[in-house]
């Protein structure tokens, strides 16, 4: 039953991910380590460390700071506020960046998937580019995880699946409009309760500032582990 499912969902995602993935050399690595404490029965805080590299490890591109505070609504909602700092190096496309941010995550079963939404407002600040000083955008993330198989009472392996779209609306231009769009695909291991890891394939339609449009592959890796 798991490997027909798989089967199903897996390879349709496989091919369209490989045929986008032709236009989006070289490949990419985006590591995320986020440290996760449990405050009290309806508070918590993060610290999320993301550096990216361009080529396989090659050399850091960039590389993100952001802790935040959420508060625990009810076993579906989860509300909080962060701020974010961007750090680049000289050469990259990227401008530093200092965000603040509110958020929405919802989590909700549908069948037998289990689903992780998030909606994201942040107030951008960038330090270069003086054409665009500040902006707000808006981000919608969504992911369908499938639980695979279960290693133990404590640890398992899912299927993970996600989109994320991103407006922006620019305070010195006359309207809002796309900013990137990222799809994932790849697998989710809880490793005893504290610890998961999820590694998987990314792919980026991202609008420049001159307009073009770009396009990122990357294999990321990204491990929580929660206190």
């Amino acid at each position: 039953m798991i490997w027909m499912f798989s089967r199903k969902i897996f390879l349709p995602c496989i091919l369209l991910l490989s045929n986008v993935y032709a236009e989006a050399q070289p490949l990419e690595n985006w590591m995320s380590f986020r440290i996760a404490k449990k405050l009290t029965h309806k508070f918590a805080m993060s610290v999320e460390y993301m550096p990216r590299f361009t080529g396989f490890f090659d050399k850091e591109q960039l590389w993100l700071l952001r802790p935040d505070i959420k508060y625990n609504v009810n076993n579906d909602l989860e509300l909080g506020i962060g701020y974010a700092y961007f750090e680049t190096s000289q050469e990259t496309f990227y401008s530093k960046e200092n965000r603040f941010y509110i958020q929405a995550n919802y989590r909700k079963n549908i069948g037998s998937f289990n689903t992780m939404n998030r909606l994201r407002i942040e107030q951008r600040y960038f330090d270069e580019h003086a054409n665009l000083s500040s902006n707000l955008r808006v981000r919608f993330q969504i992911n369908l995880i499938k639980k695979l198989l279960a290693l133990n009472k404590q640890s398992d392996l899912s299927l993970i699946f996600g989109d994320e779209i991103m407006y922006n609306s620019r305070e010195n231009a006359v309207g809002s409009h796309f900013d990137q769009n990222r799809i994932h695909l790849g697998f989710q291991c809880a490793i005893g309760q504290k610890l998961k890891v999820s590694p998987f394939y990314q792919f980026t339609q991202q609008e420049s500032f001159s307009g073009k449009d770009r396009f990122i592959s990357a294999l990321r890796v990204n491990t929580i582990f929660s206190f």
